[in-house]
């Protein structure tokens, strides 16, 4: 098992390569930039003006300035913006929740092997990541790229689920919890999933 200081170091260049290859051989598409002003960058230059997009909650978008810039801006259909419409019906809200045009988050932890895991409280994001969103965007430290599941399963447990219920109880007042677990092992649709690594440590 690794210290935690060991799971805040960012991936070295084989790791990369390995985690990259894996990951274009299952249809989904890896791409590498240096800091997070770049990876904002290739975010916009991703997604086409006046689409649907949701940015789910997510400290590193948030310390990143793109869900504020997607919230105001007039360029994209904010997801969160039509949300707070007191006009639409629950059902209406569920549905802009799981299934937009875009979807933006980060993950947990990518293995050297190709799976993207991502552990959840409620649940609330998975249909997006899993179907839903027609197209995803995920936005990766490389300090989570893990040797394999087992790896990552110390990861979450060890270093993230304790800095994230930290961060809950301070936040929300509430307790963390790892009440869920999505494990994509392959992407069946050949355009949808995009990765930005980061070659800059932010946050855990």
């Amino acid at each position: 098992m690794k210290t935690m200081w060991e799971y805040d170091i960012l991936a070295n260049k084989d790791s990369i390569e390995n985690t990259f290859e894996a990951l274009e051989m299952n249809w989904i598409h890896p791409y590498l930039v240096k800091n997070k002003e770049e990876a904002t960058e290739k975010i916009l230059n991703l997604i086409p003006n006046h689409q649907e997009i949701m940015n789910m909650t997510s400290v590193s978008l948030a310390e990143m300035g793109i869900d504020k810039m997607i919230n105001t801006s007039t360029d994209y259909i904010s997801i969160r913006r039509l949300m707070n419409n007191e006009k639409i019906t629950k059902i209406e809200k569920k549905r802009l929740w799981t299934a937009q045009e875009w979807a933006i988050w980060s993950v947990h932890a990518i293995t050297e092997k190709w799976q993207i895991l991502i552990a959840s409280a409620t649940w609330s994001q998975l249909p997006s990541y899993s179907y839903w969103a027609n197209n995803l965007i995920l936005v990766v430290w490389t300090q989570k790229i893990v040797k394999d599941i087992n790896e990552w399963f110390e990861r979450i447990n060890e270093y993230v689920f304790p800095l994230e219920n930290a961060r809950a109880m301070e936040v929300y007042w509430v307790w963390s919890w790892i009440n869920k677990i999505l494990i994509i092992n392959k992407e069946v649709i050949a355009w949808r999933i995009h990765i930005i690594f980061v070659e800059e440590k932010l946050w855990f």
